[in-house]
């Protein structure tokens, strides 16, 4: 019987898990779990997904993923064959390592994606291995409750729980006492029609995020518009990083809105003020006064 065909397409989010074959640990030492992780980030920059949380169990992981170039079958076979090889390398052992393909479930609802988010960091938690999910090691929960985190790591579903105390919230509805409750959603998922109000808050429009930043910085839009060669126009990398990052727009529109450049280099620019940011922290606080503008 053939394989039932992955659905994949830009923008898609999916939890993604796996487990070792016959139960087998797949993370035996510290040095498994840093290489897993370090390989993740490798995947991450490769293929350009988004990773949103994981967890990494003894015999099995969790990832919360997004794809912007509907490419995670990609992505994954490249993370599970690359991850096989160094495992038996370090192991001494042949032959596959996992159950079989890696599972993908795609996820369609943003009440949803939420549950999912406590889900996998509450996995060390309901196996009795932690006590807390910020003590346990090898989960992104730790980089959510705390300020600093890797650079490939995206933890914007966190503005889900609104733009005041969102990090407490967000705690409370991950280890509160009504966290137990599976079905308990934040105020703002009772019913669809607020969802899709949530959902409009937190994407703003491209018109918006022009508005924005051109106030901010006190120029025309005609400045962001235009390209110098030789120069760097911050105001245009800036504009072309929220529109992807934040605006969720497509390649070839933010190349139709900010002109003069082409749909595969959104990506590389997208990654370099990443890496701005990672390095000057005057920088990053700049770019999170614009986000916080854009969130309200």
């Amino acid at each position: 019987m053939p394989r039932p065909l992955r659905i994949e397409y830009e923008g898609a989010w999916y939890h993604v898990m796996n487990r070792g074959l016959d139960k087998q640990n797949i993370f035996d030492t510290k040095q498994h779990y840093e290489f897993f992780l370090r390989l993740l980030s490798e995947t991450s920059l490769n293929y350009e997904i988004e990773i949103h949380a994981y967890c990494l169990m003894t015999n099995h992981y969790h990832l919360l993923i997004r794809t912007p170039l509907a490419n995670l079958s990609k992505a994954m076979q490249y993370l599970g064959s690359i991850y096989t090889q160094e495992y038996n390398k370090f192991t001494s052992r042949d032959g596959p390592l996992f159950k079989g393909r890696y599972k993908a479930i795609l996820i369609e609802d943003d009440a949803y994606l939420l549950q999912l988010l406590r889900y996998i960091h509450l996995n060390p938690i309901e196996a009795k291995i932690s006590l807390k999910p910020e003590d346990y090691s090898w989960s992104s929960y730790q980089y959510y409750v705390n300020n600093s985190s890797p650079s490939w790591l995206h933890k914007s579903l966190v503005t889900l729980f609104g733009t005041v105390n969102a990090k407490n919230r967000f705690i409370e509805f991950t280890t509160g006492e009504q966290s137990i409750k599976k079905e308990i959603l934040p105020i703002e998922y009772k019913n669809a029609a607020q969802t899709e109000l949530r959902r409009k808050i937190i994407i703003p429009s491209t018109n918006k995020i022009f508005k924005v930043v051109t106030n901010h910085f006190q120029i025309g839009v005609e400045d962001i518009t235009k390209s110098q060669r030789g120069l760097r126009n911050w105001s245009r990398l800036v504009v072309i990083y929220l529109l992807k990052v934040i605006g969720k727009v497509k390649n070839n529109q933010i190349c139709e809105a900010v002109k003069f450049i082409e749909p595969k280099s959104v990506n590389k620019i997208v990654r370099k003020i990443q890496k701005y940011m990672d390095n000057d922290e005057h920088m990053k606080m700049e770019m999170q006064t614009l986000i916080s503008q854009l969130k309200l």
